[in-house]
């Protein structure tokens, strides 16, 4: 398996795509002093993936034309690969870019990838490996969740794991079979069915978003951390894996467990090369 992703922050690929139209429009309309940089923030409702941008109002000041007149130009020039995005203008003037259902399916099979991405990265770089104990219990007893369940549904035939372990010392885990894993339904939408699920694809995002945008703000990323591990809670809580699901969407589950995964490569990263200790496996 291949991964086609440099980075697993969406707002990081955004950005670069968004600054890549901005760029052209100026290219297109012979305009001279491209910006280097975009305002990009994502919306407070993490439910969804959505990121605004008001750069059409920051380019409105220079160049005297209206914003709204900007922002529909600058989306005609958005090329969104390898990520597939949505772009709709917002009177007066906003962006609105969000990843399409194909998009998170493929982000979310790259999350495996996380570990090699990041492999020539150093803890420091990001993050102090300082965090309350009792916050960072929360974290490994999350961790060590994910990786019962899923050794659980490999015992049930449900899931076949690969498990290697590499030169950062952690044990890469990925889902050998299915392959790939079914985030989409028969009508190309994430085939999942309860809020619990999209608030934890959310909460992914968010960290990952963090891991890569090195904030200079540590209290964001352990709250984003602590947050992801609340968010699995409740996905556990709600969102069965077993009997009567299993016999009935089997391709639910599967995806379920994919989301599992995903939780426990992120946790994994986070305590063993952020916090500089254990990720246990069992509690």
């Amino acid at each position: 398996m291949k991964s086609d992703f440099d980075t697993l922050a969406i707002q990081q690929l955004v950005k670069s795509k968004l600054l890549a139209a901005v760029n052209e429009y100026f290219r297109h309309n012979q305009l001279i002093q491209q910006p280097q940089s975009v305002p990009l923030y994502r919306a407070k409702d993490y439910s969804r993936v959505l990121y605004i941008s008001s750069v059409a109002f920051v380019l409105s000041k220079t160049l005297n034309i209206p914003p709204l007149e900007i922002a529909i130009a600058i989306a005609s020039h958005f090329r969104a690969a390898p990520i597939d995005i949505t772009v709709n203008v917002v009177t007066p003037g906003y962006l609105h870019l969000e990843p399409t259902a194909f998009g998170l399916a493929n982000w979310l099979q790259t999350i495996p990838f996380l570990p090699r991405l990041l492999a020539k990265s150093t803890p420091n770089e990001y993050f102090s490996p300082i965090v309350n104990n009792s916050c960072l219990f929360y974290i490994q007893h999350a961790h060590a969740r994910c990786c019962s369940l899923l050794h659980q549904a490999e015992r049930e035939g449900t899931i076949a794991l690969i498990k290697s372990e590499a030169q950062d010392k952690l044990c890469h885990w990925a889902i050998a079979q299915p392959q790939p894993l079914p985030w989409l339904n028969a009508r190309s939408r994430l085939r999942f069915c309860h809020q619990s699920e999209y608030a934890l694809i959310g909460e992914l995002v968010e960290v990952c978003d963090c891991i890569y945008t090195s904030s200079s703000d540590e209290r964001r990323f352990w709250q984003a951390a602590a947050k992801l591990s609340q968010a699995f809670t409740s996905f556990h809580g709600c969102c069965r894996l077993w009997g009567e699901v299993k016999q009935l969407d089997p391709q639910l589950v599967e995806a379920r467990l994919g989301l599992i995964l995903a939780v426990q490569v992120v946790l994994q990263f986070l305590l063993a090369k952020h916090l500089g200790v254990l990720a246990p496996q069992e509690l």
